[in-house]
């Protein structure tokens, strides 16, 4: 594990871009991701608008189609009632705007605590398994077919169904993702 020597670095003046590309509305305050020692490949920036508050990922600028994947597949959490943030697009519908190298991608913004802070806590993981189970009921109607096969692990049909996302016929798409 290293630490993160990058620099991030946005300006007021980028940030309010970014809100006008996703239709947020006038930025009041925006605030870098704070206590981060450890190296990851995304940064966050939380922007409080007039219209609410969200959530800035930076993804790098070749992951375009991982970003349209995880598009895919948090529409398709979403409207099985998954909680999870949802990803927003601009108002022509593109998910992610160039920003310094970077992709710049909005998700609404869900007040919570990071996962590590209370993990050990038995009621929050009996949550974490039933969400778990939940995301597998939501996932059921692709069992079986060559996206996912039941024989997998959880992590691995995830990991499968993101990977081959993209291959969906238009049939696929339409009743899945």
């Amino acid at each position: 594990i290293s630490l993160d020597t990058r620099t991030f670095d946005p300006s007021q003046v980028d940030i309010e871009s970014i809100c006008r590309f996703f239709s947020l509305g006038k930025l009041k305050i925006f605030q870098k991701e704070k206590n981060i020692t450890l190296s990851h490949s995304n940064f966050f920036v939380f922007a409080s608008t007039t219209r609410g508050n969200y959530a800035l990922k930076f993804y790098p600028a070749s992951s375009s189609k991982d970003i349209l994947h995880e598009y895919a597949l948090n529409r398709y959490l979403g409207l099985h009632g998954f909680p999870t943030p949802a990803m927003l697009t601009s108002s022509d519908g593109k998910t992610s705007v160039p920003f310094c190298g970077s992709l710049a991608v909005c998700f609404e913004y869900i007040n919570g605590q990071q996962a590590w802070q209370h993990i050990h806590k038995k009621t929050v993981q009996t949550q974490i398994n039933g969400l778990m189970r939940q995301l597998k009921t939501v996932l059921l109607p692709l069992a079986g077919s060559k996206f996912i096969s039941p024989q997998d692990s959880f992590a691995a049909q995830i990991k499968n169904l993101i990977q081959t996302a993209s291959q969906l016929t238009p049939f696929y798409n339409e009743r899945n993702i």
